[in-house]
């Protein structure tokens, strides 16, 4: 039984997230050897059309899919930020076809592209988990000296129950092009790891799980 100082945080919520990667896993069927290859693009377009005219439809009639309406805004710009400004935490429908659809219409149109932009990027498709979880400690890290840059103790980034609360990192930030120039410096720094792992993988075989991390 928690009392008035517990807090319970799900800012991941599993249902919506599970059935997505549920879907992923079926959709690696495409991608098995032998499977036609014009038959994957077509797949593709119509499968990633379709979520982005449901997305459009649904949302433009305001019929379901999010909780937050969409409206119109003193400008055409922010018109558009409001239609595409749908919830991810949860996932909801909506934001889940508007990002689902344009990846795999994408996908369709870079399958044949072959270069070192393209080998670069596929690294870290291989190993999207590890990815993930190393790149939120190696955030966090960096967020804890950006804080201590910005005058303030280390310890506020100690994440807490008590601290989304509190909120008292609301005021802590930077500007976008400071979060996007972190964005690539994490991206290159984790890139030499990435590949070293997606090597030992590749070498490990034998160990059935390393295919699910």
């Amino acid at each position: 039984m928690l009392d008035s100082h517990s807090v319970i945080y799900l800012h991941y919520p599993l249902i919506p997230w599970i059935g997505l990667m549920a879907l992923g896993y079926i959709f690696g069927m495409l991608y098995r050897e032998g499977f036609n290859a014009g038959k994957r693009n077509r797949w593709l377009v119509w499968m990633g059309m379709s979520a982005v005219l449901l997305f459009v439809l649904l949302r433009a009639f305001n019929l379901y899919g999010d909780p937050h309406h969409w409206g119109v805004q003193h400008s055409i710009v922010y018109s558009l930020l409001s239609f595409l400004n749908t919830t991810k935490y949860p996932p909801s429908l909506l934001y889940i076809l508007m990002t689902i659809g344009p990846s795999l219409i994408f996908l369709s149109l870079t399958e044949n592209i072959n270069n070192r932009v393209v080998s670069f990027f596929v690294i870290f498709g291989r190993v999207p988990f590890f990815f993930y979880v190393i790149h939120i400690y190696v955030i966090h890290l960096l967020a804890m000296v950006g804080i201590t840059y910005a005058g303030r103790s280390w310890r506020d980034y100690i994440l807490t129950g008590k601290s989304f609360v509190s909120e008292s990192l609301n005021n802590f930030g930077f500007d976008l092009y400071v979060v996007y120039l972190i964005w690539i410096l994490v991206v290159a720094l984790l890139f030499p790891l990435c590949k070293w792992y997606n090597e030992y993988k590749a070498a490990n075989r034998q160990k059935w799980w390393l295919k699910y991390i």
